[in-house]
């Protein structure tokens, strides 16, 4: 019996992990298709940002409420609602007659993203306590991965059928066969759900976390590294490297998925490197150093230099740009046992919030500065000028982030308290 549930809990955690990666897939994959989704609705760089911007929006405000649904219900009467949410949502993407259908459309595909990265968390810290950190770094390493992977592939579909259109249904088809596949195998017997006096403490444990200043350094932390190497990745990495180095649009979203790789690769790498809190500050500050250097790089390099430079410091790009791990990292340290769902769940919703606002920052940087060239079709066209100011602001930002990182110091035993219990 013994076996069969730890057998029964590493088919739960693969089903989660791949819908971690699913649903990481339907997010970035506008990023994939940037001139054919802007061709489509004629939107301008901000209506186009704003896809993504409403999408993480949702995404960020509902992962507390989600963390506490997951503990209050269990994982399975979450996780396939969710499911339907995101294949719903594309769907309605896909088909939209109007701008407006279209955002509703991410609007309904986020609040079905909400429960992929806590849901996997939740199903580990429950069947694999002992060795709760190795299986999250596989299981975020594994969801950088499938989007790895997933956009060259479903680029090449849309470009062999000559539609973007052909590359979302594949998507939405691999959302049902999921569906049906959790719904057969996922079962809600092994799932740890909040008791009454749970409940009752409830409030007593969102203060002990909320009014802890340093998990929202945390948080910038995870700004400061994962975020901007993501949202850089999602939506405007293959056209600014289309725009400035010359690249055919195929091969500049292929060295984007570099980034994704990087970001593989790091999860493990800085998790092993820096263990303890005085190694995890350092590979923070370390990450955001050469952040800096690799992003001044694309910014303000020059094209004619050897191509091969590109690759190496888009994946460098990822690579350190997966510090994010070390900042929740961070986070777990200050917490007990009790609060350390708590703690996770606001880093990732701050995060997350980030993301939106620094997407639709560039997205108005780019339109500000726009010189108003047209292609044949009146769709903006935007300058190598243009895509350097916009990530000037990232750049700032990073030397920010640095600048607090290096100020930053946390005691050994600093911890959340746990003022419920």
């Amino acid at each position: 019996m013994r076996f069969k549930e730890k057998s029964s809990s590493y088919i739960h955690w693969i089903l989660l992990s791949i819908f971690f990666g699913y649903q990481f897939l339907l997010r970035s994959s506008v990023g994939t298709f940037t001139n054919e989704i802007r061709q489509t609705f004629h939107l301008d760089s901000e209506q186009f940002a704003n896809l993504a911007v409403y999408t993480m929006l949702t995404y960020s405000i509902l992962q507390i409420p989600f963390g506490i649904l997951l503990d209050k219900v269990g994982i399975r009467r979450v996780i396939l609602p969710s499911l339907a949410f995101c294949i719903i949502g594309q769907y309605l993407f896909t088909h939209a007659a109007s701008y407006s259908m279209a955002l509703l459309g991410r609007i309904i595909l986020g609040i079905g993203c909400v429960p992929g990265y806590i849901g996997v968390i939740k199903l580990i810290v429950e069947c694999f306590p002992e060795k709760s950190s190795l299986f999250i770094g596989i299981s975020s390493s594994f969801g950088v991965l499938f989007t790895a992977a997933g956009n060259p592939i479903i680029k090449w579909i849309s470009l062999h059928y000559n539609t973007w259109f052909a590359s979302s249904h594949c998507m939405i088809y691999t959302g049902i066969v999921l569906l049906i596949t959790c719904f057969l195998l996922l079962h809600p017997k092994q799932t740890v759900v909040m008791s009454q006096t749970d409940t009752n403490n409830l409030g007593e444990r969102i203060k002990s976390v909320f009014f802890n200043y340093k998990i929202y350094i945390c948080a910038l932390f995870v700004i400061g590294t994962n975020i901007i190497a993501m949202v850089f990745a999602d939506l405007w990495a293959p056209s600014f490297l289309h725009t400035k180095y010359s690249i055919s649009e195929l091969c500049a979203v292929s060295y984007t998925q570099l980034i994704y790789t990087g970001c593989i690769i790091g999860t493990l790498v800085l998790c092993v490197l820096f263990n303890g809190i005085n190694k995890i500050l350092l590979g923070i500050r370390l990450s955001l150093l050469m952040m800096l250097f690799v992003l001044s790089f694309l910014a303000y390099g020059n094209p004619s230099w050897p191509v091969f430079y590109l690759p190496i410091a888009l994946f460098l790009l990822g690579f350190f740009g997966s510090a994010d791990v070390l900042a929740f990292s961070c986070g777990a340290s200050m917490s007990t046992p009790k609060t350390a769902g708590m703690t996770a769940s606001l880093i990732n919703s701050l995060g997350m919030v980030g993301e939106p606002i620094l997407q639709w920052v560039m997205g108005k940087v780019l339109k500000m500065n726009w010189d108003g060239t047209v292609n044949a079709s009146g769709l903006q066209l935007y300058s190598t000028a243009n895509y350097e100011t916009a990530l000037g602001i990232f750049i700032k930002l990073t030397i920010g982030v640095f600048i607090i990182a290096c100020c930053y110091r946390v005691k050994k035993h600093t911890q959340v308290m746990d003022s419920a219990y």
